[in-house]
């Protein structure tokens, strides 16, 4: 087929043309911050207000001189660990931790870490409402004994569960060091109705949101050592615990207080009743060298919210001025918002490209798409004049 340069030259004029537009087009502030609007507007659910902020300043306080209790920061969560270990602020190690929470958008996230050493995290189950919503881990799986059953056993197990819907939004998760449960009742392996039951290190958050009324709910429970033991069928006997920690929030509305609890335990004794056995405040140091204090916490609870952080143990031994090295033993903190009454939804109209401003770069657009037409004007032209003349040669 013979060469033809003009029309060539124009076809890549169309190219170029088109190249240019597409660029402006793809660069232009105005038209990527709209479908970012846009983008942003469509997810999660719609409110009439935004979150109201954490307070400074808490509503009761129990930590001794010397100690900081750290504040509650969104997004609306539960979570606590059974031991943690930091040297100079930084995290070393992690036995035990929990966490769920529920971000503005609606999302829901959790995650449940048996171990974690120099942040590598060991066994770790996570979880997204918007991705995988459940998973559990552990080095082995929890099994209860076929024949009998004599014995539940979990070691290790982590569980997490993360689900958003129209309604709610709503994650747990939970980890357990070591469960045993003798002679139980049923297959569950954490629902053990039996004589004897020894559990080491269990720490549960949960989490939820009523995506109509706003009202947000958060609890965490951490202990670290739980024995039962009950004999006869009227289970006569009951549960001793050794540092424990639990914290509650609720935000029922977002016009006024929101609620909160929090307490720990050095040791507790339940059968029907739970007695703590030391949940008063306080702390003794030896020399500024080592300071230990019991039972820590601070509660906020301020108009559409509450929060509150509790710690059983706390130990802080100063390596130097600046070092220290700080043990934290069973810990809870929750945070839970209102975010209002959903807007309500009006009825969807016929779906119209939104107008957008005229810009700068979207007049060139224009004129370099006039040009384009002019091109390909120019190209079809081009080729019927080497048509004509190739037929008057022949």
């Amino acid at each position: 087929m013979p060469d033809h340069p003009s029309a060539r030259q124009s076809i890549l004029a169309v190219l170029t043309a088109a190249g240019l537009v597409g660029l402006l087009l793809g660069q232009d502030p105005a038209i990527a911050d709209e479908v970012e609007e846009v983008a942003n507007a469509a997810e999660g659910t719609a409110r009439a207000a935004a979150p109201p902020a954490v307070p400074s300043t808490p509503t009761s306080d129990d930590d001794s001189e010397g100690h900081e209790t750290e504040d509650p920061t969104p997004p609306d969560h539960a979570s606590g660990s059974l031991l943690k270990a930091e040297i100079a602020g930084q995290e070393i190690l992690v036995v035990g931790e929990t966490e769920s929470r529920i971000e503005d958008n609606g999302r829901a996230r959790g995650r449940a870490t048996p171990l974690r050493v120099l942040g590598f995290p060991f066994f770790e189950a996570r979880s997204d409402s918007r991705g995988d919503q459940e998973q559990t881990t552990g080095p082995v799986d929890p099994v209860c004994d076929p024949l009998g059953p004599i014995l539940c056993f979990a070691l290790l197990e982590a569980h997490s569960e993360s689900h958003e819907g129209s309604g709610e939004s709503w994650g747990n998760s939970h980890v357990v060091l070591l469960f045993m449960c003798f002679f139980p009742e049923g297959d569950e392996t954490f629902e053990c109705e039996s004589p004897l039951a020894v559990e080491v290190g269990f720490a549960e958050s949960f989490i939820v949101r009523d995506h109509g009324s706003g009202e947000t709910f958060a609890f965490q429970d951490s202990e670290l050592i739980n024995l039962c033991l009950f004999l006869g069928v009227d289970s006569l006997g009951g549960c001793g615990g050794f540092l424990g920690a639990i914290a509650a929030a609720d935000a029922p509305s977002d016009s006024a207080l929101g609620q909160a609890f929090r307490d720990s335990c050095l040791g507790s004794v339940e059968n029907g009743d739970i007695f703590c056995l030391e949940d008063e405040p306080g702390s003794f140091c030896l020399d500024l060298f080592l300071c230990v204090f019991v039972n820590q916490g601070e509660t906020f609870l301020f108009v559409g919210g509450a929060a509150a952080r509790q710690e059983a143990l706390h130990f802080a031994l100063n390596l130097s001025e600046e070092v220290s090295f700080d043990v934290h033993l069973a810990t809870a903190e929750v945070l839970a918002r209102n975010f209002g009454v959903a807007a309500e939804e009006e009825e969807p109209a016929e779906a119209e490209a939104p107008a957008l401003a005229v810009t700068g770069a979207q007049v060139w657009a224009l004129v370099l798409a006039g040009l384009s037409l002019l091109a390909v004007g120019s190209a079809l032209l081009a080729i019927r004049r080497r048509a004509i003349r190739d037929a008057a040669v022949a």
